[in-house]
């Protein structure tokens, strides 16, 4: 693993394989370790860039979240998020690179592409629960207000039976989305602020930022839209058709469902590989 300081925070990231540069951008969970399967897969054909938000794993925040955090629906984690992609991938790589968001990380990736267009290659959006520019945008932002109102007032695992309900997430991805890897008390209990964390600084504040399909309408030649065979009930689901209708591009079915790439890692990277090389 190595770290790049940046301005609040120092980036632990892992680089592994060969070819062009893939940086792959993590969902709730905020770590890398979600993508170890799929890299093994990955590396023979890329040069695949795995790493932890800020104020996720060992990405540590060096100095505390502005004050204007404390509004739930204020941008500047989202944006920061994705300055920091902009300022990993110029300092790996002299070229445009290759991104892949998954979920929130998703939004992290469309933000990527609004502010530092000249970064990237191509791009992809799996399943990004977006809901800024949907014509419910307000039903839908207050589910996300309902569901953060649980978690942090009656608890993550009532909270999340919430979150299942609004989205119609499987049990398969709730179970994903419930793991931790950590294997003593102690990381257990900072994993499980770090999921505290997600929903009081994420939740309201990624899902309704300021994106809009004009955003990315303009850079439509470079996005691929994702979307899992098993999530067709899901709210991730219909976002991504409305953007591809709204846009006018094709969706990419891959293996599985929203944690596809956890799943069935092989068969994820091999679809991935297909669209892009």
């Amino acid at each position: 693993m190595s770290t790049l300081q940046l301005n609040g925070a120092n980036i632990d990231y892992q680089v592994v394989g060969q070819g062009p540069v893939l940086i792959l951008i993590p969902g709730a969970n905020g770590t890398g370790d979600i993508f170890s399967l799929v890299r093994e897969d990955l590396k023979e054909r890329f040069t695949v860039v795995t790493y932890d938000r800020r104020g996720f794993g060992k990405s540590d925040l060096t100095e505390p979240l502005p004050e204007r955090c404390q509004n739930a629906y204020d941008d500047y984690r989202v944006k920061r998020d994705s300055q920091d992609i902009s300022e990993l991938a110029t300092y790996l790589s002299d070229e445009p690179v290759y991104i892949l968001g998954t979920s929130s990380g998703a939004i992290v990736a469309m933000h990527v592409l609004k502010l530092y267009p000249d970064i990237v290659k191509n791009i992809a959006f799996h399943e990004p629960p977006i809901n800024t520019f949907l014509p419910d945008a307000i039903y839908w932002k207050k589910k996300n207000e309902a569901i953060v109102d649980d978690m942090l007032n009656k608890g993550l695992e009532e909270g999340m039976k919430t979150f299942s309900n609004k989205n119609n997430a499987s049990s398969e991805d709730l179970d994903i989305m419930s793991k931790t890897t950590a294997q003593d008390e102690e990381a257990q209990k900072i994993r499980y602020e770090e999921k505290l964390f997600w929903a009081e600084y994420e939740i309201r504040q990624y899902t309704h930022s300021d994106i809009t399909l004009e955003d990315l309408v303009k850079h439509k030649s470079r996005i691929f839209l994702l979307t899992g065979e098993a999530s067709t009930e899901t709210f991730v689901y219909e976002v991504t058709y409305y953007i591809a209708e709204n846009i006018n591009i094709d969706v990419k079915m891959m293996p599985s469902g929203h944690f596809g790439y956890v799943q069935q890692p092989q068969q994820f990277s091999e679809a991935l590989i297909k669209i892009w090389l």
